[in-house]
């Protein structure tokens, strides 16, 4: 027995002990949570189980042998889809296989967009391993101090990010400070929330060896620093930033660490429609290269 199945559909069929059934998912729509029941002659039902079918492929169910299923039913709860629009999107509620993105760009005042690009990237980031640590000049206070020391300076278009710094180095003791300048280099203490750790001032935060978090909202043209505040000065090589791993992703919530996937970038039609663009597992994260645009998204829809 062999059937294609996809969200909203059920199925009841017969099979004999040994034998086994193949469930098709639908071209398009990958399942996820596909119900299937075991029921006996005489109405005894087994354990139902569940798993997940990628779009056109394909999952064995088997039965027990020496024992004849009068029934098997097979339906599926959910779908794998999603959509998003924003300046800035993240699509987590995917497939482990990979699929096509149906993806447009839009701009209030701009109508062409042979020029523009979509970057694609995972749930981080941020590169820190391949980031350089160097010598950054930034406004850290709202009275307009300028300082210039060890750090890294981070550019993301506008949206509300965590940042969670992982520590590789157990027998560093570090103190970082983070800030958010605007792009006419001002201090944007709004735009900076401790979530875990110690405050030291309203508009940076510091550290030692205890576990913390950063949330920013960050609008179109801010930059965010990251700095060595004590150790190392001017002196990059004592520079003890790059005793973490860094994680930077969209939401308003921190997950765990992922490794940063290098960003593949795609171009755009002169109608702002990409083509070509596939998901990414377990996290898919999307812009466009052109400020404030909006990007549409659709995920393993019909």
């Amino acid at each position: 027995m062999a059937t294609s199945i996809k969200y909203g559909d059920s199925l009841l069929a017969s099979l004999d002990g040994g034998k086994s059934a193949t469930i098709h998912c639908a071209d398009k729509v990958a399942a996820k949570n596909i119900k299937i029941a075991f029921d006996l002659k005489g109405n005894v039902t087994y354990n139902g189980v569940s798993t997940n079918v990628p779009a056109g492929k394909t999952a064995t169910v088997e039965c027990a042998k020496k024992k004849m299923l009068y029934d098997i039913s097979i339906s599926v709860s959910e779908a794998f889809n999603a959509a998003a629009q924003g300046r800035i999107v993240s699509l987590k509620d995917i497939s482990p296989e990979s699929h096509t993105l149906d993806i447009k760009i839009d701009h209030r005042s701009q109508s062409g967009f042979s020029d523009v690009k979509v970057i694609k990237l995972g749930k981080n980031l941020f590169n820190s391993a391949a980031s350089q640590v160097k010598e950054v000049t930034y406004t850290a206070n709202v009275d307009g101090a300028v300082h210039t020391r060890c750090g890294y300076e981070i550019r993301l278009p506008a949206g509300k990010y965590f940042l969670n710094p992982y520590k590789t180095d157990t027998s560093a003791d570090c103190y970082i400070y983070t800030y958010v300048n605007d792009k006419d280099g001002n201090c944007r203490s709004d735009a900076l929330h401790l979530v875990g750790g110690a405050q030291k001032t309203d508009h940076y935060i510091v550290t030692q060896t205890t576990t913390f978090t950063f949330y920013y909202d960050i609008k179109e043209g801010d930059v965010i620093y990251i700095v060595d505040a004590v150790n190392s000065g001017l002196d990059i090589a004592k520079s003890r930033l790059t005793s973490y791993q860094y994680q930077i992703e969209l939401g308003e919530t921190a997950t765990e660490y992922e490794p940063y996937i290098e960003p593949i970038e795609y171009p755009a039609a002169a109608d702002g429609t990409v083509e070509g663009v596939t998901s990414l597992y377990p996290c898919t994260t999307l812009y466009a290269d052109l400020e404030d645009s909006d990007i549409f998204v659709k995920y393993n829809a019909e």
